[in-house]
């Protein structure tokens, strides 16, 4: 199990990077991805990246469906809940295989994700993040700000399962 973690997380410890505090930022304070808004108890300017790594584990990886998830699509889904949470992740999961998008992983997903393309549905995966990003930029427009990022994410995600995953 911890292996498909580790591989996911190379690519979200460089995505989320360190410390951030933006004001248009629900999350709040954040640190690798760490959020004051989840974590409200954290110190979380002083949290230490093996901290974020057992968070992310027991409270991410542990819960998602990553880890019925074939190469490279764990990949884009994982990072997926991480950036957008679990039932979004797994709406675009779902909707990248064209099944119903009811926000829970279950056999028909499943199903679906055993008959796809692997690096094509985790790349498709990334196209559904790419359009909700656009339309969250225009329906809360105070988070525009963050669609360049968003958009560098999703490329550099791309280029990683591209050129990474087996």
């Amino acid at each position: 199990m911890r292996e498909k973690f580790e591989k996911a997380m190379k690519f979200v410890r460089v995505a989320e990077g360190d410390y951030f505090n933006h004001p248009n930022d629900p999350g709040g304070e954040t640190m690798y991805g760490i959020t004051k808004r989840d974590y409200p108890d954290l110190d979380i300017k002083n949290l230490s990246r093996e901290k974020a790594d057992d968070i992310f584990f027991e409270d991410y990886w542990s819960l998602c469906s990553a880890e019925k998830l074939p190469e490279p699509v764990y990949i884009s889904y994982f990072d997926s809940v991480v950036n957008t949470g679990r039932k979004q992740a797994n709406r675009f999961l779902q909707r990248a295989l064209g099944v119903v998008a009811d926000g829970i992983v279950g056999p028909v997903t499943l199903e679906s994700v055993e008959k796809a393309d692997a690096k094509e549905l985790a790349a498709k995966i990334v196209d559904q993040r790419q359009t909700f990003y656009e339309n969250l930029s225009i329906n809360k427009p105070k988070l525009k700000v963050f669609l360049k990022g968003w958009t560098n994410r999703n490329t550099n995600l791309k280029h990683f399962i591209t050129n990474t995953a087996a």
